[in-house]
């Protein structure tokens, strides 16, 4: 087997392939450009400020890039998910901290920090339109009413045929979104190891993205492999069952919504230990609950869920 050709799933490319692509200066700054309207041309204006270990997930789907001081963050997701303005909130939050080492916050002249925007590229099954808009205040329990904080977040569909005017204005979006769409068709028709492998050669012999794909060619075959992995599939179904449950939890007062949802995301792996179910129903406090909900999402199994819930 020619090792160009090898796409055995390896667990040591821990990339999407959106990341891949646009984490290359040249496409970060074209992507750039086609949403913002400019022309810069200088690609080591864009500096890479992505965070390595955000955002609790075993896959990195993110790129954020600063220029002129707006600091994007662009992720790539194939569900719609509620909770993306918190999770931009923590990304942001960590940024800033990052930028804001050494100077001086307490004293009485303002501390300029770049402009945060956050996008998200979507290219899931669920109809979305053109775009959708999600807000951080739509989390709050009590409104937006008295705090008046918030932070947006904009999805933007880049199926086949969503975006024309983006798409043209970035070919390698246009050409990534049709590299996926071909994986999705193929997908159906054959192995998936085969429709992999059949999209990646079809673009090449078409012109989509070929430069990337043939210089890079076995990273992105594991990579779209590794991302639909079985374990990530029923790790992203986990974190949305997460989200479910703690919003139905929430939304309902109860505690043991939460409790129930996380025995029973526990309950997939083996029964659930006597004293650990004790120890989950028997919790009073929502944010503790709250967080055992997402551990329990993120764990492979009871041993690992008890380690990160005891911090060993």
């Amino acid at each position: 087997m020619h090792t160009t050709d090898y796409i055995g799933t390896n667990k040591s490319y821990k990339d999407r392939l959106f990341r891949l692509l646009f984490a290359e200066k040249k496409h970060g700054l074209e992507l750039y450009n086609a949403l913002n309207h400019t022309d810069y041309r200088d690609a080591e204006e864009l500096e890479i400020r992505t965070l390595e270990d955000a955002i609790w997930m075993k896959m990195k789907n993110d790129v954020a890039y600063l220029i002129r001081d707006i600091l994007s963050l662009y992720e790539h997701q194939s569900t719609v998910n509620p909770n993306l303005p918190v999770r931009g909130l923590l990304y942001f939050a960590d940024m800033f901290r990052g930028i804001l080492h050494g100077k001086h916050i307490y004293g009485t002249k303002l501390v300029a920090l770049p402009t945060p925007v956050y996008i998200v590229f979507y290219n899931g099954d669920q109809e979305i339109g053109e775009e959708k808009w999600l807000k951080l205040s739509d989390a709050f329990i009590h409104g937006n009413e008295q705090s008046k904080m918030e932070l947006q977040v904009q999805i933007l569909n880049i199926n086949y045929g969503h975006n024309p005017h983006l798409m043209e204005r970035c070919p390698t979006l246009k050409e990534y979104a049709a590299l996926v769409g071909k994986v999705k068709a193929y997908r159906g028709e054959m192995d998936f190891g085969e429709a992999v492998k059949k999209a990646v050669d079809d673009c090449i012999a078409e012109g989509i993205l070929r430069e990337f794909l043939m210089t890079r060619r076995a990273e992105v075959m594991n990579s779209i492999l590794t991302e639909y992995d079985e374990e990530q599939v029923l790790a992203d179904i986990g974190q949305e069952r997460y989200e479910e449950g703690k919003a139905e939890g929430i939304a309902e007062g109860k505690m043991e919504g939460i409790a129930e949802s996380v025995l029973e995301l526990l309950g997939e792996y083996c029964e659930v230990p006597e004293d650990l179910k004790n120890t989950i129903i028997s919790e009073t406090d929502i944010d503790t609950l709250s967080r055992w909900l997402k551990l329990a999402a993120r764990s492979d199994s009871i041993e690992s869920f008890k380690a990160l819930m005891y911090g060993h």
